[in-house]
């Protein structure tokens, strides 16, 4: 083991004390506020392919609601931005910016909604054929799809401890 690799371990060793004493603990732990969402959140269809998609990445992570306590209403929005332009006027690179409007509420209504925006970023590569710009822009939206829905996730948790 060499020396760095052994300093490193030392400091982390030393740290973990520092993390338990903050406070600290995992959101999907035994008593992290994460797992209140587990099977719990009710959202319904998100129109587009990347409402698809986005349903999808948070349904993957928060499973099927078996008895809702929670209900997610979220709005979508997509721009698209040119980054790299050549010098004949041709594209090259896209960004894409991704928003998700979200209204989180508790499903008897026994609490005001917590309502916010998340927002993510990605890109994609153009190139001469049109079907492999195509795929590409697909793939940067599913990514897109899944990042938002990882930011919105983790603004849920937090959410859900303090709205219980």
């Amino acid at each position: 083991m060499s020396f760095d690799r052994r300093r490193q371990l030392l400091l982390l060793g030393g740290l973990a004390p520092l993390l338990l004493a903050c406070g600290f603990s995992p959101v999907y732990g035994p008593d992290g506020p994460g797992k209140a969402l587990l099977n719990k959140v009710f959202m319904g269809p998100v129109p587009g392919s990347i409402g698809f998609s986005f349903r999808e990445a948070i349904t993957e992570r928060l499973g099927e609601p078996l008895d809702p306590v929670w209900k997610l209403d979220v709005s979508l929005g997509v721009t698209s931005e040119d980054r790299v332009i050549r010098q004949d006027n041709s594209i090259t690179r896209y960004s894409l910016t991704g928003t998700a409007t979200y209204s989180f509420q508790r499903v008897d209504g026994a609490a005001q909604p917590n309502t916010g925006k998340v927002t993510a970023n990605t890109g994609y590569s153009a190139t001469a054929n049109s079907f492999a710009t195509l795929a590409a822009e697909r793939d940067a939206q599913a990514r897109l799809a899944r990042a938002l829905a990882e930011e919105l996730i983790l603004k849920l948790a937090a959410d859900v401890d303090r709205n219980p």
